[in-house]
């Protein structure tokens, strides 16, 4: 038998490197925990997106059975971490995750993780997953070393395909935004006023304008709006190029995502620590096998394809708002200076809604003020949003009005009365 070149050995150190890295994400993701709360808010609060509907009509969703999903979700990945019984770890994370990470998309505003997901499904299908784990140490042969036997993957020979797959859909993922932003506004979107709207409407909605104001800087914001076209719409010509390609892109893509975290104030580190399916192994540390196992990747290129194309269908569909595949958000509209907001007035006094104690919102609770009041996703609902103001103003009771008032969000104009108000409906609270 041929032995397996040092490339396929190093690859499928990457892939165990990866499930440990993909598996220590799912326990810092904040969507547990949230699934836990929202399916103890009953159906009424829900709103199911595109490819949910079957889940909430078919699927038993109760605040015990999100408890036993998150129970046996954070159980298999610290199993999958380990590398212990690393199948089974990883198809119960799997089922659990999707599960939970369901539940988590009902408020009605779709919340973008569900990569987690695929890049999970295509290490469940890959044989490769077995390195740098408990199962390989466990299973090593008579005289092996420890570093062979941590190794084990690399008689997988579908690492290579496993590292393409999960790279190809990592490409796709970043591709249509770019492509969305072109197709509506084109250079538009890159060269005129539109990146410091987009900033200062983040900024409103968190209430923080940060230290660094580059929105006072229009060439610095034309190179930022260019660099961010460039970097969706390359990602997927270059990830599978060659290892220095890839580190120029994880280099470019951890910039681009900590500059968005930090000037938008929108973080996605669940994302940028993905580019772990980027590294190589240098040639040098690869371990090698004489003893391939046979070839098995049917599974692997099966999964790989079904996650592409349904990723490219919602992607040429321009579908952000579904569920376990979309479209991821685009920002493809140039966005103008005000945003709108709900307005609860009783008689002249309006009443702070979905807001701490410092008049904050989370980007959560936005994203359900908006589906309540038909502004995004969900059709409007008199009762889902009659639901909304009693779970979040219990003291409440009498007759209000609802209406959306657009606010200006130049941090300038913060607290001046909203340029438009439309009136939307008028409630009776019990």
């Amino acid at each position: 038998m041929t032995a397996v070149r040092s490339r396929d050995a190093g690859d499928a150190m990457i892939v165990g490197l990866a499930r440990v890295v993909l598996c220590g994400v799912f326990l810092s993701v904040s969507e547990r925990r949230e699934a836990l709360t929202i399916a103890a808010l009953g159906a009424g609060a829900w709103h199911a997106p595109s490819g949910l509907g079957w889940f909430v009509a078919h699927v038993p969703i109760t605040a015990a059975g999100a408890g036993f999903a998150a129970k046996a979700y954070l159980a298999c990945a610290l199993f999958g971490i380990a590398g212990l019984y690393t199948r089974a770890a990883l198809l119960g994370l799997l089922v659990s995750a999707t599960y939970l990470f369901a539940i988590r998309q009902l408020t009605g505003a779709v919340f973008h993780d569900m990569h987690l997901l695929w890049l999970l499904a295509i290490l469940l299908a890959s044989n490769a997953t077995r390195a740098l784990s408990l199962d390989a140490y466990f299973a090593r042969g008579t005289g092996q070393s420890l570093r062979e036997c941590l190794s084990l993957g690399a008689l997988d020979e579908d690492a290579t395909a496993t590292l393409r797959a999960a790279r190809s859909t990592l490409g796709v993922l970043y591709f249509y935004p770019g492509f969305w932003k072109l197709w509506e506004s084109g250079l538009s979107w890159a060269l005129s006023d539109n990146l410091a709207n987009q900033m200062h409407a983040k900024w409103f909605q968190h209430q923080i304008v940060p230290a660094i104001r580059i929105d006072h800087s229009p060439f610095l914001l034309h190179a930022a709006g260019i660099g961010t076209l460039l970097f969706e719409l390359g990602f997927i010509f270059l990830v599978n190029v060659g290892p220095r390609a890839r580190i120029f892109l994880a280099i470019s893509g951890i910039l681009f995502h900590l500059s968005i975290e930090k000037l938008m104030l929108i973080p996605f580190s669940s994302l940028w620590i993905c580019y772990v399916f980027l590294l190589s192994v240098p040639k040098r540390f690869a371990v090698a096998s004489a003893e391939p196992t046979p070839r098995r990747t049917l599974l692997l290129h099966t999964v790989a394809a079904v996650i592409l194309l349904c990723n490219m269908e919602r992607g040429l569909r321009g579908i952000t708002q579904s569920f376990p595949f979309a479209c991821y958000p685009t920002f493809q509209w140039i966005q103008g200076p005000t945003l709108p907001d709900m307005i609860v007035a009783r008689g002249d006094q309006r009443l702070p809604i979905a807001r701490d104690a410092s008049g904050r919102r989370t980007q959560t609770q936005w994203g359900e003020i908006w589906s309540v009041a038909g502004i995004y996703g969900a059709p409007f609902s008199r009762d889902r949003l009659l639901g909304f103001v009693q779970r979040e103003l219990p003291s409440l009771h009498g007759r209000i009005e609802v209406s959306i008032g657009h606010f200006q969000t130049a941090p300038e104009l913060w607290g001046a009365a909203p340029v438009r108000i439309e009136p939307l409906t008028t409630l009776d609270v019990p």
